[in-house]
């Protein structure tokens, strides 16, 4: 009888544990958001990052970033550039009007923001044999990706500092498998969007300090 209670609370404290996990943080803190509205100004990562999930649209953002910003480092447009139009197409073209090196696209299967001034080299890495079985969302592809051999043997030799992030608390999910050879980071990273259905972000910056680059995929 003893064994049974104490099993009993067992489960209940892991259920607890569980259902007090801390959801994935915005790419960019509320806090964040409301000094950009309070200076006229927003965020271009997550600006289109909404627009593709509320149209349930997998997709991918590559834009420089200023090295100056701390986390995720990301991208500011005027706040008056951010449209309550529901073609999300027309709103996308309107959120980077006037962003020279900025244009989207449809290919693939996803809707992708590009940065034509980015050095791809680093998305273009290729890795002999990536697998990964995911329990925690996105956090393994990510995670299993920063460390393959590959992607570290090219950060080493490029000289490429990762920018750095807050802590997270990743809550659980059901398995999923995702298994490929001889692809490129971006070939995984856009395989990930689509089986998870959400959009990868990759940001670079260049400074006196050398090049850094941080990558995410967000789940909708």
């Amino acid at each position: 009888m003893r064994k049974a209670n104490c099993l009993l609370l067992l489960y209940l404290a892991l259920s607890l544990a569980v259902g007090c996990q801390k959801p994935v943080p915005p790419l960019v803190s509320p806090d964040a958001n409301r000094r950009d509205a309070d200076a006229g100004i927003a965020s271009l990562t997550r600006v289109a990052s909404d627009l593709l999930s509320k149209n349930n649209r997998p997709g991918s953002i590559i834009v420089r970033v200023n090295c100056d910003r701390p986390g995720l480092a990301d991208r500011r447009v005027p706040a008056d550039r951010v449209s309550n139009n529901s073609d999300w197409k027309g709103a996308l073209t309107q959120l980077l009007a006037g962003e020279r090196d900025l244009s989207w696209e449809e290919s693939g299967g996803l809707v992708r923001v590009v940065d034509k001034s980015i050095d791809s080299d680093f998305l273009k890495v290729r890795l002999k044999n990536f697998r990964v079985r995911s329990t925690t969302g996105t956090y393994g592809v990510v995670n299993d990706l920063w460390n393959a051999p590959e992607v570290l043997a090219f950060i080493q030799s490029h000289s490429i500092q990762r920018f750095q992030r807050p802590s997270r608390i990743w809550a659980e999910s059901s398995p999923i498998t995702i298994h490929m050879m001889d692809a490129s980071v971006s070939d995984i990273l856009d395989e990930s969007a689509k089986r998870f259905k959400g959009i990868w972000v990759y940001v670079e910056c260049k400074d006196k300090e050398g090049r850094r680059v941080d990558f995410d995929l967000v789940q909708f």
